[in-house]
């Protein structure tokens, strides 16, 4: 298992690729425990390149961020979540990261 995060350096992102369920779970759950402090923050599931993911919404339904899971043989073997605007803009309204409370970095 393994965890991706772009934010292109506009916005805060992991270093490196986290590898291992323990740390990949401990990190999911930070971020959760962030978003929701977001107040009228939403996930949206979706369909990303062909597989199952999910949009990050803010209060006022803009791009914040988009995740896409790899699944094998049932199980997800890896996530990636996009956060750089330049890369999210294609797709619709962007949101300020910078404004997400407990986000700003």
């Amino acid at each position: 298992m393994e965890l991706t995060g772009d934010g292109g350096g506009k916005v805060p992102a992991l270093a490196r690729t986290l590898r291992g369920r323990s740390r990949v779970a401990r990190m999911l759950i930070d971020w959760a425990r962030l978003a929701a402090r977001a107040p009228g923050g939403s996930l949206r599931p979706v369909e990303v390149n062909g597989g199952p993911g999910a949009l990050y919404l803010d209060a006022q339904q803009r791009l914040i961020a988009v995740v896409a899971l790899e699944v094998a043989d049932g199980q997800v073997t890896s996530i990636h979540a996009i956060l750089n605007p330049d890369k999210l803009t294609r797709l619709g309204p962007v949101g300020d990261f910078g404004s997400l409370r407990g986000w700003a970095g």
